[in-house]
């Protein structure tokens, strides 16, 4: 059967089953603007207290989730602090009362402060709630550095009283407090734990987290998932700053269902050999060229170029695939063309990733550059892993699969790649609309 008529045959196939894929698979340009964000910074000595100072963002459903997870509990007599509630065809939608909240803003401090415990070398200390302001997601100041952060709360207390002539929903708000942290030993470590009870998530939800400690020159940054109900420490050392990185680099990979699809493939048309790891790493140096890139500005700005990347993506999963489909029996001994071009596919689609990559290990750093080479090593530790680990259980499966009968690896292979065509195919068709249109603009 010749090529072209084996791929028309599996195309039908494939289209039937990418219905079930076709969620989102951009895992490489997410930046998260509901995540919460958090600065540590010792005060000074001239402030005349010893201490550290926390500034943290915290999306509204966050401060509130709690209760707004669990309507059987809302009536007309029970709303949130802060909060006003209009009821719109039966169900309740709550929104900051602005006018009331701003000139309650050490209430709100307080509000927000005692959902979070902290410890300074396991020895729990009571946080004090300083400042606090909201803002929307659609529009709202600064809080990349501890500077923007005071700043934004400030900036916030000089406003007159006055109510905004739009909405802040909950779900659309965002809340800063600034909290100062008693200690006379800023330096030891810290922990933060989350003191509100658990909100029940769908599985396909997570809540973000960023947090930067300025305490230590570079500052060391922190991404991690959850409700933060388990203590995350804050020791400084660079040891938990590489880990953090690599457990990122890893958690990126497995995320992206565009990505692992790629990785399948190349696995899939190398077949059981030690060969299938240069390809891997052929994509790991290609990414690490243009993430170090895209971290230092040097990349394309226009709106084209986010699904123009996801677009090129697309089209190498579908050429991955299509290897799967070339891979013959005869060439089972000696694949010297394939393996070229695997690894030289992989160097260049690495170097495409790479773009997409540096969005992501933007978010990580918090916007600076002080801990770039640390997170270029532990970023890349973490995404070879997680390709290795990809690689390593196709390769467990085409084996077990071998023992139970010849016939089957090949046959698991031919779906798979089905599978990855017509997803790539409807990939490549949704991201040609965004990048026709964002080349319209």
């Amino acid at each position: 059967m010749s090529l072209v008529t084996r791929i028309a045959l599996l195309i039908c196939l494939a289209f039937s089953l990418s219905g079930l894929f076709g969620a989102h698979a951009q895992a490489h340009f997410t930046t998260d603007a509901g995540a919460r964000l958090i600065h540590i910074t010792k005060t000074k000595a001239e402030d005349g207290e010893a201490g550290l100072l926390i500034y943290l963002r915290i999306p509204g459903p966050l401060a509130y989730g709690n209760f707004l997870v669990r309507p059987q509990d809302q009536n007309n007599d029970q709303i949130p602090p802060f909060l006003k509630k209009e009821v719109i065809d039966g169900v309740p939608y709550f929104q900051l009362n602005q006018d009331s909240t701003r000139k309650k803003t050490a209430e709100l401090a307080d509000f927000l402060a005692k959902g979070y415990a902290f410890t300074i070398n396991g020895e729990a200390i009571a946080g004090q709630a300083r400042r606090a302001a909201f803002f929307s997601q659609a529009e709202h100041p600064d809080f990349v550095t501890p500077a923007g952060a005071s700043k934004a709360l400030a900036d916030f207390q000089r406003q007159p009283d006055g109510t905004s002539d739009e909405p802040i929903y909950i779900v659309d708000a965002l809340l800063d407090v600034e909290i100062f942290i008693p200690t006379d030993q800023p330096d030891s470590t810290l922990s933060i734990q989350s003191i509100l009870p658990e909100i029940r998530l769908p599985p396909q939800i997570t809540i973000n987290n960023a947090a930067m400690d300025h305490r230590f020159d570079p500052p060391r940054t922190t991404q991690f998932t959850g409700q933060m109900l388990v203590p995350v420490q804050y020791d400084g050392s660079w040891l938990s700053s590489l880990g953090n990185f690599t457990w990122q680099g890893i958690w990126h990979i497995f995320i992206g269902l565009d990505h692992v699809l790629f990785v399948v493939c190349l696995a899939l048309a190398s077949g059981i050999s030690t060969s299938i790891l240069w390809s891997v790493t052929g994509f790991t140096l290609g990414h690490s060229v243009t993430l170090f890139l895209g971290n230092l500005g040097y990349s394309p700005q226009g709106a084209w170029f986010i699904p123009a990347v996801e677009t090129a993506i697309a089209l190498s999963i579908l050429y991955a695939a299509i290897l799967v489909l070339k891979r013959s029996p005869s060439e089972a001994s000696s694949r010297t063309s394939i393996k070229r071009n695997l690894f030289l596919m992989a160097a260049f689609i690495g170097l495409i990733h790479g773009y997409g990559f540096s969005f992501v290990l933007g978010d990580l750093l918090g916007g600076g550059t002080n801990q770039l080479w640390l997170a270029l090593i532990g970023f890349n530790i973490g995404v070879e892993i997680g390709q290795i680990a990809i690689v390593l259980a196709v390769f467990a499966l085409l084996w077990i699969t071998k023992k139970l009968n010849p016939v089957l690896p090949k046959g698991l292979a031919y779906i798979s790649a089905s599978i990855a065509i017509g997803l790539s195919l409807y990939w490549c068709w949704e991201r040609t609309q965004s990048l026709t249109e964002a080349l319209a603009l």
